[in-house]
């Protein structure tokens, strides 16, 4: 189950695009305001 939810995680942050980050994904926008 743990590996499961650690795959989620890492798509949530580096794959899926979030509307409210203009569609990057939130490790994009890290990277930008870093």
């Amino acid at each position: 189950a743990s590996r499961v939810i650690a795959g989620w995680i890492g798509f949530y942050n580096n794959q899926r695009p979030h509307q409210a980050l203009g569609m990057k994904t939130p490790a994009e926008a890290f990277a930008l305001a870093a």
